[in-house]
């Protein structure tokens, strides 16, 4: 394999007349051709016309013939025969004659009629097979319908089934219309595909291609006839008129009429679903078509899918199987549109490979990129052949993976060429040309290339070298596994090494370790740009690898490798090697937390499980990754140790190091991440109390810079606001707000809420990926059918991912269905949560219980954030009727973080005053009398809000003209202080001081807004920040009330919030 840098900008492309040895039109290469090409009597009656006979033939060359709405076409071409397709108006002089003049010189001499069929959009399509041709001979033809008439085309029929000569084809996918670039299919195609293939090959692409591919999403919209005839047939027609086209169906086809109609495709596939999924056979390859849509993803295809592997298995001359389908099974540039009937798909095709020795490639797309990867276990490689014209899947821009299974990713435009070769060692040469994306210009720049061979010689078998007997007790974190240098008989490279380890001598069914490594894995750069990727592997000298998970401690394990070349054949497993494992992190002796836990408690408890009980041990922690000297906490023979209470949020290290006889052995450093405080930052919380509501006007939030506007609905009857009485019951006796649903459903219809919170658990800069959701509703005893929760779709234009089953007290989730009958009522309010963690898990709580666990409920989707510009639907389906109905949500929050049960549980079930009802800040301790009177208050004003930034200190009764001065601390004390008593204690943090002090007026009122932009509150050890609580009190100067000469204020407790 070879790749150049994707992220090289090349030179500019020279212009066409630049280009060297080529001529677009001209009488010369065309008698060249037909040199080349046809019979020696042929070509003497071509090269002999009158000079203006030869400027007619070549001007009907270059002429497309008005009325002629798309092609000619070619299709499903077999050794003796091929399809060729146009469409015309159905007007004029004989529209439905669907003649084809042909013939092995460009004076055609030959005719045959084909049929036609009256197309959806009011126009003819036309349909004429060639028949009797000879394999592997050039043909021109001509399309004719009444006075309408084509220029003068050819292409070449394929060898016979059995020839050896070498061969390839082209494949791309997803050449829907993009905006911004609405001319790229065509150039994709033109100075793509076409120019390299003259430039690599030779002139003549129909003698140099044997057919193009295309992996579904021809058109951005399948029944939109100008789609068809200005993005897909006007823009490929220079290469689609001279070689066959192979497509499927994409998603954007909507399985729409136009693409039946348009396609001639081999009518193999199961009755009843001609052109959903076919196959045909060129040389030593089957070509198979499926169709991943729903609902044919279905059991008849599969079935028939197992026939036509079976019928390959069994073709002596058949060395490989090429299948194309749109929907990916793994997808590293965009996840979501993963199908896991495609997954099903991609199992079969590795089973054919393994059993019959036969390599096979799954072609896709719906992904706008390049991917090529390959299965671990099985001679099969994962090729993603977008974009040819559909604007890139950027990185950053959607919810990504980087699968293990795949070795290059790319945000870029641009085709892949396979090479084929026939005989007694047959293989294949796949290629990616990139034409670069908005960022960087390329001009068909070899990026990715492999070869795989049927008969390939495996790799010699390694020997696994270190650890071994004699290494002692190896510590067993950072272990580094050795093997032997990778030998390839035929002269492979190597390309990937397998190791694993097991507790168990000769039984690797279920390893400690199964660890697969590769030297290269082009994926998304780490510092955020979007449009170029890069190489994230750090040593690739895979031969030796240090493991990234550590081993059970104090315990004998072996290993062994395997190593693979790079036509993906595996060497034998190496024979087995054993070691001790000594000290270590993994297994029973993984510490807690354990390394990397998030959510941990913030008084936490450090514990650590050595093999054998040291003299001591040395405890380090800290914020920083690097531990120092400074962080040393101390000396111990405890296998605990508790660092006190945390911030929030805040990620810590830890070390033990253990003393053995005076010496000391350095441990691992681990980390952990301490629980937000509850409500995030990003939380948003809607009340319903909006003095004025309309469609179309933001709904006021309660809490947080989320939006929520009611959108495609009449106020009054779709939607209203209302308060709780009379039928619909109060909240525990208390009056409160709701807004009231009845049965709003439809695209772009409901209430759209714009979730102002970052991306978060691997999605990127915008998609959130863990969340929790949560709903205070009233459903009343009428409603018997199905209440939608929360869309993820950005436009609501399709089912929604969570849902009440009011008729069973139970819910509906995206992917298991029905679940948790029975754990709520209807005629009462109830607290719904749904927790989720995508791409894994969810779980379900009904007034603070948890009803439904993480380990019964998938991740259905996830939510859009800041910065997607794109948004997410709360209590709307896109389906009226049974799914959605009569509603009631007091009050709804949406939280950016994995609310721990305990969290939630401390939410209970519904109030009238909230979900997130902040703690009102309270005074505590004494106010001593003092020279005016019975002693100085504190108050506050405002709201404790960090971002609303209005938080004012009041103080009164105090000394008029005198000055005072208010100050913070994080602890609660009383003592006595001057001539009262001081109630705010610094703690390890210290005092804080709201600088400068000011003057009571001559009431004895002084006040201070609390700027929590500005030092003491802005940063440092005296930042307040949602979830803490502060305790502060005012110092004031009284000269007369005694000998201190000051006094102080009872004091105030105030937990701030987001």
């Amino acid at each position: 394999m070879r790749r150049r840098d994707p992220r090289l900008r090349r030179s500019a492309r020279a212009p066409p007349q630049e280009r060297a040895g080529r001529c677009r039109l001209g009488i010369v290469p065309i008698a060249l051709i037909a040199m080349q090409q046809t019979s020696s009597r042929t070509l003497s009656r071509a090269l002999f016309l009158p000079l203006g006979a030869l400027i007619l033939f070549v001007s009907a060359m270059a002429l497309s013939g008005n009325g002629i709405q798309a092609g000619p076409y070619l299709q499903d071409a077999a050794p003796d025969s091929l399809w060729v397709c146009w469409e015309t108006a159905s007007t004029g002089p004989n529209p439905t004659e669907s003649r084809v003049d042909y013939g092995t010189s460009p004076l055609l001499g030959q005719s045959v009629n084909g049929t036609y069929l009256n197309s959806s959009a009011g126009t003819v399509i036309h349909q004429t097979l060639v028949g009797g041709l000879a394999p592997d001979t050039v043909y021109y033809y001509q399309s004719i319908t009444g006075n309408w008439t084509s220029g003068v085309h050819h292409f070449r029929t394929p060898p016979p089934l059995d020839a050896e000569t070498p061969w390839r084809f082209a494949a791309m996918s997803d050449t829907q219309v993009d905006g911004s670039n609405p001319d790229k299919h065509r150039e994709v195609i033109e100075e793509g595909v076409i120019d390299y293939v003259q430039a690599q090959y030779g002139p003549d692409v129909p003698s140099e291609l044997s057919f193009l591919l295309n992996a579904g999403d021809l058109v951005s919209t399948g029944s939109n006839h100008s789609h068809w005839q200005d993005h897909f047939f006007a823009q490929a027609e220079r290469l689609l008129r001279e070689v066959p086209l192979y497509p499927v169906l994409g998603n954007h086809e909507a399985n729409a009429s136009l693409y039946f109609e348009y396609m001639r495709l081999s009518q193999n596939g199961s009755p009843g679903f001609d052109e959903h999924w076919y196959y045909t056979d060129h040389q030593n390859v089957r070509l198979v078509g499926l169709d991943t849509n729903a609902p044919y993803d279905n059991q008849t295809q599969l079935d028939w899918l197992d026939s036509v592997l079976a019928g390959a298995a069994l073709i002596d001359r058949i060395d490989f199987v090429f299948v194309q389908f749109h929907h990916p099974h793994k997808s590293e540039l965009w996840t979501p549109g993963e199908s896991s009937f495609s997954g099903v798909v991609v199992d079969r095709l590795e089973q054919f490979s393994s059993d019959t020795g036969k390599p096979s490639i799954h072609f896709f797309g719906h992904t706008h990129g390049y991917s090529r990867g390959q299965s671990r276990d099985h001679n099969h490689l994962w090729v993603n052949v977008a974009t040819g014209m559909g604007n890139p899947d950027y990185w950053y821009e959607y919810s990504q993976a980087d699968y293990p299974e795949f070795q290059i990713s790319v945000p870029e435009w641009g085709f892949a060429v396979v090479d084929v070769e026939a005989g007694a060692d047959p293989s294949f040469r796949l290629r990616r040309l990139s034409r670069g994306n908005e960022f960087v210009a390329r001009d068909n720049e070899l990026i990715d290339e492999i070869t795989i061979r049927r008969y390939n010689q495996a790799p010699a078998r390694p020997t696994a070298l270190a650890p071994n007997p004699s290494s002692g007790s190896v510590p067993g974190f950072d272990v580094e596994l050795s093997s032997s240098t990778f030998f390839d008989p035929d002269g492979d490279t190597l390309l990937e090494s397998h190791w694993q380890v097991t507790a168990v001598s000769g039984d690797y069914s279920d390893p400690l370790i199964d660890d697969w490594r590769r030297i290269e894995n082009w994926y998304r750069p780490a510092n955020g740009d979007s449009w170029y990727s890069e190489d994230n592997v750090i040593d690739p000298d895979i031969e030796d690898v240090v493991l990234a998970e550590s081993l059970p401690g104090c315990q004998p394990v072996w290993w062994r490798v395997r190593h693979r070349d790079s036509g993906l054949e595996w060497s034998e497993w190496s024979l087995e090697q054993t070691f001790t494992v000594g000290l270590s992190d993994g297994g029973d002796n993984i510490p807690n937390p354990a390394n990397g836990a998030t959510g941990v408690d913030l008084a936490p408890v450090l514990e650590w499980f050595p093999c054998q009980p040291a003299d001591a041990y040395d405890v380090y922690f800290g914020t920083a990754p690097s531990l120092g000297p400074s962080d040393f906490q101390g000396t111990q023979t405890q296998t605990t140790f508790a660092p006190g209470v945390l911030d929030p949020e805040s990620t810590y290290h830890w070390r033990i190091d253990h003393i053995n006889g005076g010496q000391t052995t350095t441990g691992p450093t681990w980390s952990f991440t301490t629980t937000p405080t509850f409500p995030t930052l990003h939380t948003g919380e809607w009340r319903f109390a909006d003095s004025d509501p309309a469609t179309g006007v933001p709904l006021e939030a309660a809490m947080g810079s989320s939006e929520m506007i009611p959108e495609g609905m009449s106020y009054g009857s779709d939607w209203l606001l209302g308060s709780t009485g009379g039928s619909i019951p109060h909240i525990d006796g208390e009056p409160t707000g709701y807004i009231r649903l009845d049965e709003v459903s439809g695209s772009n219809t409901g209430l759209r809420t714009w979730f102002n919170a970052p991306g978060n658990g691997g999605g990127g800069c915008c998609d959130v990926f863990e969340f929790t959701l949560i709903w205070d509703l009233f459903i009343p005893d009428t409603e018997s059918a199905y209440q939608a929760l929360w869309q993820g779709n950005a436009s609501n234009s399709n089912d929604a991912e969570f849902f009440l089953n009011n008729s069973t007290g139970g819910f509906w989730l995206s992917g298991p269905g029905n679940v948790g009958a029975g754990s709520w009522d209807r005629g009462e309010w109830v607290r719904i949560a749904h927790r989720v963690d995508y791409p894994d898990t969810s779980a379900v709580f009904v007034n603070g219980v948890k009803v439904l666990s993480d380990d019964e409920l998938p991740a259905p989707d996830w939510l859009y954030g800041e910065g997607s510009g794109s948004s997410v639907w709360m209590l709307t389906d896109q389906n009226g009727g049974t799914d959605v109905g009569l509603v009631y949500c007091a009050n709804f929050a949406l939280v950016d973080a994995l609310m721990p049960d305990g969290a939630i549980a401390a939410l209970g079930g519904p109030d009238a005053g909230g979900i997130f009802v902040p703690s009102v800040p309270e005074t505590y301790c004494t106010s001593a009398p003092n020279s005016a009177g019975p002693g100085c208050q504190i108050g506050w004003s405002g709201s404790t809000s960090v971002g609303a930034n209005d938080f004012t200190l009041h103080g009164w009764s105090g000394i008029p003209s005198q000055f005072g001065l208010f100050y913070y601390g994080s602890e609660q004390i009383q003592i006595p202080f001057g001539e009262g008593f001081g109630c705010v204690g610094g703690g390890s943090l210290g005092f804080f001081r709201l600088n400068p002090p000011q003057l009571f007026d001559s009431f004895g009122d002084v006040e201070r807004l609390l700027d929590f932009t500005q030092p003491p509150a802005s940063g440092g050890p005296g930042q307040i920040e949602p979830g803490s609580t502060w305790n502060f009190q005012l110092w004031y100067r009284d000269p007369a009330g005694g000998g201190s000469g000051f006094n102080l204020s009872d004091a105030l407790s105030a937990p701030f919030t987001p």
